[in-house]
């Protein structure tokens, strides 16, 4: 069907109840959204809104700080969260609301940035020499880390249905580039 010139687009607005900031940062085909949001004591926490407009709060046990970023068309969730002690571990929320919590090995911290439909996630970790390399996730929970030639801090930042990774890095004078992994693990950078 065609769309007429004089159609105008629709906005709708919200936030999670006690929300004083809120950054939706991911909708998948259905139409749900996930992100964040801040509470009065500036606080992010996870939602997802659901297509008929409600909200679900969550959090990470042992989280003082979750942020959800990536949803995919099946309903999980990608993101992170800070513990007690302020080390930040990766999580995948699934439709049905089990977290799952998960880190790299050797890794002091985690961000989990995007999930595929498969439930692959990408991310990036920083190890215990303070580097930054990538990691990709499969849906049963093995980790495949990777380096990218070069590299002062990867940031992977989506993955597609091919498991193909796309980010940007930091060289070590400073530069920022793209790469893309593919879904058989070379690197390309541009």
């Amino acid at each position: 069907s065609s769309v007429s010139a004089d159609a105008k687009p629709t906005f709708t607005a919200f936030d999670p109840p006690g929300s004083v900031y809120t950054d939706p940062l991911s909708i998948n085909i259905s139409g749900e959204i996930t992100g964040y949001y801040e509470d009065n004591n500036h606080v992010p926490h996870g939602f997802v809104r659901n297509i008929d407009g409600t909200i679900t709060e969550f959090d990470p046990s042992g989280s003082t700080a979750c942020e959800a970023i990536s949803i995919n068309d099946e309903g999980s969730v990608a993101g992170q969260y800070v513990d007690s002690l302020g080390a930040v571990h990766s999580f995948v929320r699934a439709a049905d609301g089990t977290i799952t919590s998960f880190d790299p090995p050797n890794s002091t911290n985690s961000w989990a940035e995007g999930i595929n439909a498969k439930g692959w996630i990408a991310g990036y970790y920083h190890d215990t020499n303070g580097t930054g390399p990538g990691f990709m996730r499969n849906a049963h929970g093995k980790i495949t880390t990777f380096d990218i030639p070069n590299n002062n801090n990867a940031r992977p930042s989506s993955i597609n249905r091919a498991g193909a990774i796309g980010g940007y890095y930091e060289d070590g004078s400073y530069v920022f580039h793209g790469f893309m992994r593919t879904g058989d693990g070379k690197i390309r950078t541009f």
